[in-house]
């Protein structure tokens, strides 16, 4: 089911985290930029948080969801841009997880992770949406711990991001070792996260997935 098919649904709430955009800063979210973690640990839920989930699944995208992940895309970023790189990233093979938090069968959110050319085996998260209505709640956070939890299983060395240090830190995702490698979005707002204990090259180039070369977001 799309929000347009759901008549009580508003699209009226602000636009989620750019997770692909080249100037975030910390703002009114309600993030604290010295609540992070060790490199590589995974901040655990937020207290009151819990409840909110109860009713939620986070699952792997599954035939027939795309039109309301499209939809979610565009609701949370305010524009197309977004919503048309899953599409495209989806079309061209390097989708590696996509993930949605379902609640029924309403798409609430949807992370993409996407496989890099890069030194070691690594994905690139991005974009990261949850529909305006259903933000501040941890669907985001849900998503990505469970992403970054499946990454690590299926044997994936690193993460990389874009996007707002006091959010992406919690996770565990670190400016400084994601100085070591070049990419269109290197800079104050690039992070890398090690999965796993394996020692892994701390430089090299990333290249990204075609549709994010000619998406125009970098």
């Amino acid at each position: 089911m799309t929000w347009r098919e759901r008549p009580t649904a508003t699209c009226e709430a602000r636009s989620g985290l750019r997770a692909i955009q080249n100037s975030l800063q910390c703002n009114n979210r309600g993030l604290v930029c010295g609540r992070t973690v060790k490199e590589g640990q995974v901040m655990p839920l937020m207290k009151g948080t819990a409840h909110q989930l109860e009713s939620i699944t986070i699952r792997d995208e599954a035939p027939g969801d795309q039109p309301a992940i499209h939809e979610v895309h565009a609701l949370a970023f305010s524009g197309p841009a977004e919503a048309k790189l899953v599409d495209e990233v989806r079309q061209s093979g390097d989708l590696v997880i996509s993930l949605v938090a379902a609640e029924g069968d309403l798409i609430l959110g949807h992370i993409l992770l996407s496989k890099l050319e890069a030194p070691m085996r690594a994905l690139a998260l991005a974009p990261v949406a949850v529909h305006p209505d259903f933000q501040r709640q941890g669907i985001g956070s849900a998503m990505i711990r469970k992403g970054l939890e499946n990454a690590g299983h299926d044997g994936w060395e690193a993460v990389f991001v874009l996007g707002d240090v006091c959010y992406y830190s919690r996770f565990g995702f670190s400016v400084q070792a994601a100085k070591g490698y070049f990419s269109p979005y290197s800079g104050e707002h690039f992070m890398m996260l090690q999965l796993g204990p394996r020692k892994i090259l701390t430089s090299g180039r990333l290249v990204y997935p075609a549709p994010f070369r000619s998406s125009g977001l970098s």
